[in-house]
């Protein structure tokens, strides 16, 4: 069986577009619904989504989705008083409905394909059955009863035309085909044959019963009021029987606040977004060689009103172009909660799957990132959850012997902050055992025994990381497979952002991730090493210090420096990237970068500084996978190219291999078993 809708191109992503979004909301309900939590909120939740989903099926004229969620609505009036009764043969067969209802939105992307009748012809047998058995006194009268529906009361609705359209019958006729395609009983005055006849007045009155116009949603409206010669339409409730009570907003209200908030917002291609953004970087990089040629005409003339005039016009481009900037790149973020309202079921199918049982509770759904972050995040925050419930989450049984919830409880908080946004992912289950790892590295030959005892617990858990480690020796399709974790580092490094770990046995693990909150532009600490140019991004950097070498102790045959009681380890960028043996120690004058990852602050020596800027960020993944240090590039406003560093595989480098000598050379690119893009 194929299908036809009676939607344009345009309304039919509309349908979609809202399908999608109901189909999400009652998943959603329906996993707060089991989990026993807000059962009257989430039956409600679950009614009003369905509804909405049978009402512009029946516009659409999809009779078959349109069939599956009539009978949905009738199995849950049953529940609607009742909640006691509530089971998990309930539980089952509306997510079944739910899975059902989304291949039925497959054949309305691909006309040509055909729908799978039997299917749905199957589930609405056996929710009549389901029903019959419940209650078998339940009828449609007494749903529509349940739904405060009284069919004896009509509603008026007006339809204004525009009293120069030299064509009124013509749009009187389109009028009433638009409700008569939509399958809703309806009397017009003047009447469809009058109408046809050339009869016509000024409004034309429409009645339909509250049934009626509950199926007269917002988009059937939509579609009338953009028709050519419809001036306005009016729609009359029914008083409220109790006076006491606040009076409804009409539906004509509620279009009209619709359309204007609509209007608010456009849809834009996001290639075209991409290109404007890949433009700006353009401006900006050009704006910053004017920067410094206005710098040197500056000093070389230093009285010349003209060059103080353009000095003056400079700052004030700088001030625009960073406004443009804020506001391209706000236009690119999305919410998160765009990703997460789908992980509360997924969870709940991981850990039937595996005997468990999981709740998911989320916080900060409002932040917004970047989409090309939320991209991946996506991908990393699934690879957590599932590990969670895997790795963390003991079975019920396992957990009230120890005297915990059968429930295992996952979360994820989310907060922004300034250009930053910060993610905890944790639970309450098994917690990593870092004697556990030890021993998987000893016997994988990764540390040897005296090595692995003499680490802390701390620094033993972070080998999760590790590529190809896992504590697990047979593979399944959840985990145990040796990927998974280093790619979730490497990932969250390459978008310049940080993750740590921190467990407790028996307690829980919580992952803390931070990420900016976009990728095109940052800004960066410029500075130069053996007469190149390289670029610290600035999220990572702390302070920056001015010492002499004298301030510099060694310890362990490493330098170090103490910062206010603390010390400090110190790498020099021109050892580490060149080479070049500087004794640090000797030096008259050192400038040395604190930078911070995963809490730990790390000194950077370099050459010279050169100051912060804004920084375009241009990818060179080919140098980038053979110099996993460097991050990427930008062009300087002196024209040169400056290279970005990676601070998160730099640090993450020096921490793995710490008993070899603290050098990474740029032509060295045999390093397996380091951190790379």
């Amino acid at each position: 069986m194929k299908i036809k809708l009676s939607l344009s191109p345009q309304e039919q992503l509309v349908f979609l577009k809202d399908l999608d979004e109901h189909l999400l909301q009652s998943e959603n309900a329906l996993v707060e619904l089991e989990q026993g939590n807000n059962k009257t909120g989430s039956i409600e939740q679950l009614f009003r989504s369905f509804h909405t989903i049978k009402g512009n099926s029946s516009i659409a004229a999809y009779t078959l989705l349109h069939d599956l969620t009539h009978e949905v609505e009738n199995v849950l009036s049953v529940f609607r008083e009742n909640k006691s009764q509530v089971s998990e043969k309930l539980i089952r067969l509306l997510f079944k409905a739910i899975d059902l209802m989304r291949s039925l939105r497959a054949p309305i992307l691909s006309p040509k394909k055909d729908i799978e009748t039997e299917s749905v012809e199957a589930f609405i047998r056996e929710a009549k059955l389901f029903l019959t058995r419940t209650d078998p006194q339940k009828s449609s009268s007494s749903v529509k009863h349940e739904l405060g529906e009284e069919p004896h009361l009509n509603n008026n609705i007006d339809v204004f035309l525009d009293t120069t359209d030299p064509l009124p019958s013509v749009r009187g006729f389109q009028i009433l085909q638009l409700i008569e395609k939509s399958g809703i009983d309806y009397d017009s005055e003047p009447s469809f044959d009058n109408i046809k006849a050339g009869k016509i007045q000024n409004p034309i009155n429409i009645q339909v019963s509250p049934d009626g116009l509950i199926e007269l949603n917002k988009n059937l409206i939509r579609s009338l009021s953009i028709l050519d010669g419809v001036k306005a339409i009016h729609i009359k409730y029914p008083q409220p029987i109790n006076p006491n009570k606040a009076k409804p907003k009409t539906l004509s209200e509620s279009i009209t606040e619709d359309a204007e908030e609509e209007l608010q917002e456009i849809q834009i291609n996001i290639r075209k977004l991409d290109g404007l953004i890949n433009l700006l970087g353009e401006i900006l990089i050009d704006r910053n060689k004017i920067s410094q040629n206005i710098l040197r005409l500056e000093e070389k003339y230093s009285l010349d009103p003209h060059v103080m005039e353009l000095l003056d016009l400079v700052n004030h481009l700088g001030k625009i172009t960073y406004n443009l900037q804020t506001e391209l790149l706000n236009i690119r973020t999305i919410p998160l909660n765009n990703i997460v309202e789908k992980y509360p079921r997924f969870v709940r199918e991981l850990a039937n799957q595996l005997g468990k049982k999981a709740k998911l509770e989320i916080t900060g759904q409002h932040v917004e990132l970047d989409r090309l972050i939320l991209k991946h995040l996506n991908e990393l925050i699934m690879h957590l959850l599932r590990n969670s419930v895997d790795h963390g989450i003991e079975s019920p049984e396992h957990r009230i012997a120890i005297g915990k919830k059968e429930l295992g409880t996952i979360r994820i908080d989310a907060h922004q902050k300034h250009n930053k946004a910060y993610f905890l992912i944790s639970d309450d289950g098994y917690g990593i055992d870092p004697n556990s790892i030890r021993e998987s590295l000893v016997r994988k030959h990764i540390l040897d025994k005296t090595e692995a005892q003499r680490m802390s617990d701390q620094e033993i858990i972070r080998y999760i990381f590790y590529p190809g480690f896992s504590t697990k020796d047979e593979v399944s399709e959840i985990s145990g497979r040796g990927v998974g974790m280093d790619v979730v580092q490497n990932t969250i490094q390459k978008l310049g952002g940080q993750i740590s770990v921190e467990s407790e046995k028996g307690l829980g693990t919580s992952f803390r991730i931070t990420l900016p909150l976009t990728l095109a532009i940052i800004h960066g600490l410029v500075t130069q090493v053996n007469n190149k140019t390289f670029v610290i991004p600035i999220n990572y950097v702390e302070e920056v210090l001015r010492c002499h070498g004298e301030n510099i102790r060694m310890m362990n045959k490493k330098p170090h420096i103490v910062l206010r009681d603390t010390l400090i380890p110190i790498v020099n960028l021109t050892t580490l990237l060149y080479g070049n043996n500087v004794n640090i120690v000797k030096s008259a004058k050192l400038f040395i970068v604190i930078v911070v990852y995963n809490d730990k602050p790390t000194g950077i020596v370099v050459d010279k500084l050169l100051g912060e800027e804004e920084i375009v960020i241009k990818n060179i993944d080919y140098a980038a996978d053979k110099y996993y240090i460097i991050h990427s590039a930008t062009i300087m406003g002196t024209g040169d190219v400056g290279l970005i560093l990676d601070i998160a595989s730099l640090l993450d480098y020096l921490t793995m291999h710490r008993e070899e000598p603290d050098r990474i050379l740029l032509s060295d690119t045999n390093h397996e078993n380091t951190h790379r893009r």
